[in-house]
């Protein structure tokens, strides 16, 4: 497996004031096994979701597992502006 990084970003286009909460979840096959969630770069508020959020919420199919980021309270998110989360594997 060759080793990267890629981005999963979320652009909320007309937030009405805070945003309560963001959960990205990528579900990812199992035999990435070290593949993670981290903060991104340049930074964005947030941080990783563990196991038990994961798997209670966002159970994934046969084969795979889940990564996230969640991040509470989001202000000054926009068109210009996304909530972001870099992918390790």
């Amino acid at each position: 497996m060759t080793k990267g990084r890629d981005y999963l970003a979320l652009f909320v286009l007309r937030p009405a004031g805070t945003v309560g909460r963001i959960d990205l979840v990528l579900h990812v096959p199992s035999r990435f096994d070290l593949a993670k969630m981290v903060p991104a770069d340049p930074p964005s508020p947030g941080m990783s979701m563990n196991d038990n959020e994961l798997y209670k919420d966002y159970g994934p199919p046969h084969g795979f597992r889940p990564i996230g980021w969640t991040g509470s309270n989001l202000e000054n998110l926009g068109p210009e502006k996304a909530f972001r989360a870099d992918i390790a594997v």
